[in-house]
């Protein structure tokens, strides 16, 4: 690195995922990150729920992934090579693989949670997090805020239980209206959620829907539970750079799986890449290079997704749990194609 770059500030607004990596890998590669978050802690809106670090994505290994970029795994995490399958009216569907369908992380401001540890590791690199404070966007490099736009809604519940540790997938257009449901359970500690697309006036009866028919139907006793929520956003246009040559990250740039939700590894990713550009490439064509073409695909799935009707689920999740690679068969649907890396120029 040049020496008159040696120790520059970069200035990243927001403390979430992408803010945190981008921070601990802008400072390993000889910058000064600055952060800037409006809350009084990372994590502080979340509620020690569960997401996951899918293995069909981008990256097969997720975990390693993250050794990998010199992020330390002292969050808790926990390996699921199974789950069910519900769709209401339908038979129940076991999908079982020889490889990990998810490593399940909590997000929250406790220890072992994914945002208080990546605070923590930032905070021992003597990186500074401004907490409490609302940046003003002109003043910033690297925007990591989070999505602007509300196409996307995440109602669930965390509660404790005596259930053993499990996995279920809900769908169902009439349970989870262009999304689905799921359920975690991870020693003794339970996530229940839904997210879907659709607008509804009384979007707590969908939340209640989904309550009663894991009550009901998968036979879950849900008591003494908090209630969250949360959006997001399916623009798969969201500006990544913009007129002023800030960059966005996270769901700010509309990095996603528009597919299933779980954004995690497209905020690590973005933010890998956006601290690589202050070294070599533009971010334009890092991003271009090696998330454009996985978003297509995402964006593709998830026009089909939408299309589907109850027994077209039943169908699709049925042969997914006749293959002897589930994990691969996911993997094949979500991997770009030749034409798709081609596009990645245009």
């Amino acid at each position: 690195m040049p020496n008159f770059l040696k120790n520059k500030e970069v200035h990243i607004g927001g403390a979430g995922i992408a803010g945190l990596v981008a921070a601990l890998k802008l400072k390993k590669n000889g910058f000064n990150p600055i952060l800037y978050e409006k809350s009084s802690c990372c994590g502080y809106n979340r509620h020690g729920d569960f997401e996951g670090l899918e293995t069909w994505n981008i990256n097969s290994d997720p975990i390693r992934h993250l050794r990998e970029n010199s992020i330390d795994i002292t969050f808790n995490y926990s390996t699921f090579d199974e789950f069910d399958v519900h769709i209401p009216g339908k038979e129940s569907i076991f999908i079982k693989s020889p490889e990990p369908f998810f490593h399940i992380v909590s997000r929250g401001n406790k220890p072992g949670d994914l945002d208080y540890e990546l605070q923590r590791q930032v905070e021992n690199q003597n990186i500074k997090i401004n907490f409490n404070f609302k940046s003003d966007k002109n003043d910033l490099n690297i925007i990591a805020t989070g999505s602007k736009e509300v196409n996307a809604y995440i109602r669930g519940v965390v509660f404790e239980t005596k259930h053993k540790n499990q996995i279920h997938l809900i769908l169902g257009n009439n349970i989870a209206p262009y999304g689905y449901g799921y359920l975690i359970i991870i020693d003794g500690r339970a996530t229940l959620a839904v997210a879907y697309k659709k607008k509804s006036k009384n979007r707590s009866s969908i939340l209640n829907n989904l309550l009663d028919f894991v009550s009901n139907t998968i036979k879950i006793k849900i008591e003494n539970y908090e209630e969250f929520a949360s959006f997001g956003s399916f623009n798969y246009n969201t500006k990544k750079v913009d007129s002023k040559g800030r960059i966005h990250i996270g769901e700010a740039g509309g990095f996603q799986d528009y597919l299933f939700g779980f954004g995690i590894q497209y905020a690590i990713e973005s933010a890998i890449l956006a601290a690589k550009s202050y070294e070599s490439k533009t971010f334009q064509s890092l991003w271009r290079k090696q998330l454009r073409s996985h978003m297509r695909v995402s964006y593709r799935n998830r026009r089909f997704f939408e299309r589907l009707n109850d027994d077209q689920f039943y169908y699709i999740c049925k042969i997914i749990s006749k293959s002897k690679n589930s994990v691969e068969l996911l993997r094949q649907r979500c991997r770009p194609g030749l034409l798709d890396r081609m596009l990645n120029f245009f």
